[in-house]
């Protein structure tokens, strides 16, 4: 009958809408292993296990939080239904479980973009903390005002075809306050002065490997096809012809983008720079995202070649403001975010936007300009509201330490104040998150490092030494409190027994915070001093060598560390610079090489294992 022909058609195509969408959803999780890639390969060989680790978390503990909250939040999704459900039973008849997954797969980026721009100093727990906020709070309630039919922003009008702005730019802002709440890592940037002035250094840290880097900017850019793509949300003949242009635009902007940042990285530097090939295309990935469906070919031509700009831009900015971000996470998600939407505003092709907003086409091409007015109006909602949240959250963060402080004081147990900390401590970021948080890390520990271990484990004993003898305190002040009663001069015994021991204690507190002090003050010192030396160099072609350390001194000044030494100059071989710096204030780049202690040095400092696998 003609009943059962169009319910086998309808069901048919609904079939063909949930295979879609899964296969569609799982292609965009990939990118989460792409970003994992790519900023393992970025950060510095002692902070990649960290930095993996915060993929992880905010992939695993933000699917639990996206299907507790976040979800029925939003009302709405990448899938396009809406629910309005909190930790919800799945329903075949409503389809929540394809839009629980799709729209998951579009949340999770805007978290993973912020550890980006967080890398190598944050604590992981204060960072699992704002991906809570950023996927309980954040991205849904963006999501619901952007994409939902009832969102007062989408009812102006608004297009981002797959969230150049709710994704992109949101993870982009998140990055950038947490950047600025951070402060730069150590050794980033400094003044040096030149016939008396001073004028502004800045170190590039060494990437790990750009190797792993590069892998996951192909991972990254194969994902992306499928989040611009599926964002049709069905599978229809319509629908579909709709992705294709998706996918078209996303190729052709991605690599006009491309071409255009490594020739003008090319032509700054003086030589290619692979990073920003990497920034360059993710950069038009981004730019793109908002408008490929609503765009023609020349038009996503023209976003490319000025995405390109737009991340050299942004990142130059920052460095200007002495705002670390390690992976340029907001040039590249925040300014092309922004550039994306705006984009659409004004370059909408005609006939392309007809959809059941009220919207036009670009103003540049004939639009009346009501299009362009909503973008701004999301642009601003957006920027707002994500970085009212995120002040708030880092602000909390931040604000922490000072219970940490509390804590110590009343508790006595000095880890309450580095745990509570936003950003971990001086020493344990220049030995590197791996070596102190992890199983260690994967590569040979540099001379400056394995000084600095020994310095750490001189304080570990120091920490063991101070609770045992505040255990001696408690049962001598036990001991005392039974004979006060009896014997007075039980009593004077026990002070002076007490007092003591309080002498100890904070004899060997002064001890550590001054060992700890004076080495990270001479591993800062000698950096800045073999800085100084290549900056003086005729001939930037040649590199830095240096001679291995004298196991003799190194064996006095581990000596000195554990003794806790209150005055003079450490006798310890002074450090070199981190094997992980780079010089970049001038057109040639040079790396120092890998210095590494003898076998007697090690031996003689008493560390057996060196974190190697």
């Amino acid at each position: 009958s003609v009943e059962a022909l169009q319910k086998q058609n309808d069901d048919l195509e609904e079939s063909l809408r949930l295979f879609y969408l899964l296969i569609m959803g799982m292609a965009v999780l990939l990118m989460q292993a792409g970003f994992s890639y790519l900023e393992a390969g970025t950060v510095r060989q002692s902070n990649a296990k960290s930095i993996l680790l915060k993929n992880f978390g905010d992939a695993f503990m933000g699917a639990l939080i996206w299907w507790l909250w976040g979800f029925g939040v939003s009302h709405t999704g990448a899938s396009g239904a809406q629910y309005g459900q909190f930790a919800f039973n799945w329903d075949n008849s409503n389809g929540n479980a394809i839009a629980f997954f799709h729209s998951f797969a579009f949340a999770v980026t805007s978290a993973t973009i912020v550890s980006g721009g967080v890398a190598e100093r944050m604590q992981l727990h204060a960072y699992l903390i704002y991906t809570c906020v950023m996927l309980g709070a954040i991205y849904p309630t963006l999501a619901c005002w952007c994409w939902a039919s009832s969102g007062f922003v989408y009812r102006e009008g608004y297009l981002d075809f797959a969230g150049s702005g709710v994704v992109h730019l949101t993870g982009g802002i998140g990055a950038l306050i947490g950047a600025i709440f951070l402060g730069p890592r150590y050794g980033r940037f400094r003044e040096k002065e030149v016939n008396g002035g001073f004028y502004r250094e800045v170190l590039e840290f060494k990437a790990h490997s750009t190797i792993v880097a590069s892998l996951g900017t192909w991972l990254l850019w194969f994902g992306w096809f499928a989040f611009n793509a599926s964002s049709t949300l069905s599978a229809d003949l319509d629908s579909m012809q709709v992705a294709t242009v998706a996918a078209a635009n996303t190729l052709l902007c991605s690599a006009a983008a491309t071409c255009t940042g490594t020739a003008l990285s090319a032509t700054l530097l003086g030589g290619f720079h692979l990073p920003d090939t990497h920034n360059s295309l993710l950069g038009g990935l981004v730019a793109i995202t908002a408008g490929c469906a609503y765009l023609d070919s020349y038009s996503a031509l023209g976003v490319g070649v000025v995405s390109a700009f737009v991340t050299k831009l942004f990142s130059h900015a920052l460095i200007r403001f002495q705002i670390d971000d390690p992976l340029d996470a907001f040039a590249v998600h925040g300014g092309n975010g922004a550039l994306g939407l705006l984009a659409v505003g004004f370059l909408a092709s005609e006939g392309r936007t007809d959809t059941d907003n009220q919207s036009d086409f670009g103003v540049l091409l004939g639009g009346d300009g009501h299009l362009l007015g909503a973008q701004l109006i999301g642009l601003l909602v957006i920027v707002t509201w994500t970085g009212f949240i995120s002040i708030v959250a880092f602000s909390v963060l931040y604000s922490s330490k000072y219970l940490g402080e509390y804590l110590t004081e009343t508790t006595g147990r000095p880890g309450w104040q580095e745990f509570l900390s936003l950003r971990v401590p001086r020493d344990y970021e220049l030995l590197g998150l791996d070596a102190l948080f992890y199983d260690g890390t994967d590569g040979e520990l540099s001379t400056s490092q394995i000084n600095m271990k020994s310095l750490m484990d001189a304080a570990v004993r120091r920490i063991a030494a101070k609770k045992q003898a505040r255990g001696k305190r408690k049962a001598i002040k036990a001991s005392t409190s039974r004979k006060d009663s009896d014997d007075e001069s039980g009593t004077v015994e026990g002070a002076q027994n007490r007092g003591t021991l309080d002498d100890s204690l904070h004899g060997a507190d002064a001890n550590l915070r001054q060992a700890r002090e004076r080495a990270i003050n001479l591993l800062m010192s000698r950096m800045g001093e073999e800085m100084s030396e290549f900056s003086e160099e005729q001939d930037g072609s040649v590199q830095h060598q240096r001679s291995q350390p004298d196991p003799e001194r190194a064996a006095t000044g581990a000596v000195a560390a554990r003794q806790g030494v209150t005055s003079g100059r450490p006798s310890f071989p002074p450090p070199p610079p981190p094997r992980d710096a780079v010089r970049t204030n001038s057109s040639k780049r040079f790396s120092w090489g890998k210095p590494r202690a003898s076998p007697e040095a090690k031996e003689d400092l008493g560390i057996e294992e060196v974190y190697q696998d």
